[in-house]
């Protein structure tokens, strides 16, 4: 609620000149912890200002869809469906994504005024982090859009009569409401800061890191950045990085990107071009494993940041590594539905739910991942990764970056690369073509070709073994094609069907997965792993990249 304030001091003000008044100075050791001892004393007499806005209660930036949704709590996020979201999300080629903005008004009646200029900022001392906003001398109210959620803003009016010349009303305070912090950008849609959201254990995620986007250029979708647009995220949102999922439908061909080389931005922005697969039914996370670990390298760089990642609507491709962040980092699961599903507020054409066919099956891919070991969602998330070739130290970046506290302390995985391996057969070393080819790995052709690996456990532990595989074969299953052996007794591989799994889903494609090989005990001492192939794999052959002992059941040390 908006309320009118008359000029003179605030009640922080008032309380902080009576202690002063009265000898109750509540500074100690001369630093006050009273934030109304740091506000600029308001101007008195014929430039006072008369009232300027108030809020007694936290202050809403959703629109009353936006806020429906986000309250509703008749069932799962996760059985949402996309044509329940037309209730709230209205048209499929309607743009609602957008927030309101907080209006602040005031008034003045002083001659002379050259402009008006609204000074906010989170630090009551406005010596950080200071939002300046000018207005003509014949308007009276000031628009504020982007907030950070759930955050108290101080805030205060200036008349400028001349330089060093001005009239200054009391300084306020308001609260933000919490939620998904959707964004205002000139001329795009669908955009949103991926900070706000707690954690289960009782953390948030830092705002003002990591946005999602749609595209900044998209005519199908209409979503064209202007000139303000592009200001507000250079200097409003500091942007540094701009990941681009986009890559056309095998991930490679740039068209869908514009065959950009670097940011609509400009060249201050650091352009990585990451294009995601995005044909292949509801196979998009494995279809694209090797992308996300590419995608880890440039959000495991603290350095990096401000980032904003895109694909073309920013829905499927950009829903997938909104998911992977959220859940590595220790977001509820219901809230990673609820931010997949916000989508549908923005133009993108049709409307989507968390188990809907295509390759928006966020359901899918949080299934997938909980197969991984894990006694959460975030140590299952952080195995997958792990397994899949992403660098511990890359995983815990992130979440130290973009999470308040400590670092998650995950079961434990031990990856074995391709370059600790011994050649069983002949099997061709194979460099990388693409960017979605890892940059070495071990090609087996013939029967017998494979990968030995010998390493020392200082104890003996249990786990599951995956090994990084990639082949278009599509016939029989895991189980008919592979043998692995541990100091020589036959592992039980899965009976996976390579034509419905990841795994050769579609000859068009790569699809470096992490196929799960079995569950075993490793024995204290020297051991040694062999993975072999029975077949040819239809000519195609098989390649291989890395074994991973994921969710070790004990603290061993692997050499």
């Amino acid at each position: 609620m908006k309320i009118k304030l008359l000029a003179g001091l605030s009640t922080l003000a008032l309380l902080s000149s009576c202690l002063v008044a009265c000898g109750g100075n509540p500074s100690k050791g001369g630093k006050s912890e009273n934030p109304a001892d740091y506000y600029e004393k308001p101007t008195e007499g014929e430039r006072a200002f008369s009232e300027v806005t108030t809020f007694d209660a936290p202050v809403e930036f959703h629109t009353e869809k936006q806020k429906a949704f986000l309250e509703y709590d008749e069932k799962p996020y996760e059985d949402v469906t996309g044509d329940e979201m037309t209730k709230w999300s209205g048209g499929d080629n309607e743009d609602i994504s957008q927030p309101v903005p907080v209006e602040i008004e005031f008034s003045q009646d002083s001659a002379d005024v050259e402009k008006y200029t609204l000074e906010i900022s989170r630090d009551y001392k406005f010596e950080n982090d200071v939002i300046s906003m000018d207005i003509d001398a014949n308007s009276n109210k000031f628009d504020v859009y982007n907030l950070y959620s759930g955050t108290d803003y101080y805030y205060k009016v200036k008349a400028i009569y001349g330089e060093d010349d001005y009239a200054v009303s009391a300084t306020n305070k308001l609260t933000t409401v919490a939620g998904i912090r959707n964004l205002y950008i000139e001329g795009m849609t669908n955009c949103r800061d991926m900070g706000g959201k707690p954690t289960l254990d009782g953390r948030y995620m830092k705002q003002g890191l990591l946005y999602r986007t749609a595209a900044m250029d998209d005519n199908q979708s209409g979503s064209i950045i202007t000139e303000a647009g592009k200001v507000r995220m250079l200097n409003e949102f500091k942007m540094k990085t701009e990941l681009e999922l986009r890559g056309g439908s095998n991930g490679l061909d740039k068209g869908e990107a514009k065959n950009r080389t670097n940011s609509v931005l400009g060249d201050s922005v650091n352009y990585a071009f990451k294009g995601m697969a995005y044909s292949g039914g509801k196979n998009l996370l494995f279809r694209n494993v090797e992308i996300v670990r590419q995608v880890f390298d440039v959000l495991g760089d603290a350095d990096n940041y401000p980032v904003f990642f895109h694909c073309r609507i920013g829905t499927d491709r950009t829903g997938l590594v909104a998911l992977l962040v959220n859940a590595l980092c220790g977001v509820d699961v219901q809230l990673l539905y609820q931010d997949y599903l916000m989508s549908n507020f923005g133009k993108i054409g049709k409307h989507f739910g968390c188990k809907g066919n295509g390759e928006d099956t966020v359901f899918g891919y949080i299934n997938e991942i909980n197969d991984f070991p894990g006694d959460t969602l975030q140590q299952s998330c952080y195995n997958f990764l792990l397994t899949a070739g992403v660098e511990a130290e890359k995983l815990d970046t992130v979440i130290s970056t973009l999470v308040e506290g400590e670092k998650l302390d995950a079961s434990r995985v031990y990856v074995a690369n391709e370059a600790d391996m011994q050649d069983v057969g002949a099997p061709a070393r194979v460099q990388k073509k693409n960017l979605r080819q890892p940059d070495e790995a071990v090609k087996m052709a013939s029967v017998g070709d494979g990968v030995k690996y010998t390493f020392t456990s200082n104890k003996e532990f249990t786990c599951d073994l995956y090994a990084n595989l990639m082949s278009n074969y599509t016939s029989g299953t895991l189980s008919d094609n592979v043998s692995v052996k541990l100091n020589n007794e036959e592992i039980e591989v899965p009976a996976t069907s390579l034509a419905t799994s990841a795994l050769g889903f579609d000859s068009s494609l790569e699809a470096w997965i992490p196929a799960k090989l079995g569950s075993i005990t490793v024995p204290s001492g020297e051991n040694t792993l062999e993975l072999t192939i029975k077949s040819n794999f239809g000519g195609k052959g098989l390649q291989f990249t890395q074994f991973a002992f994921s969710g070790m059941s004990v603290a061993a040390n692997i050499q």
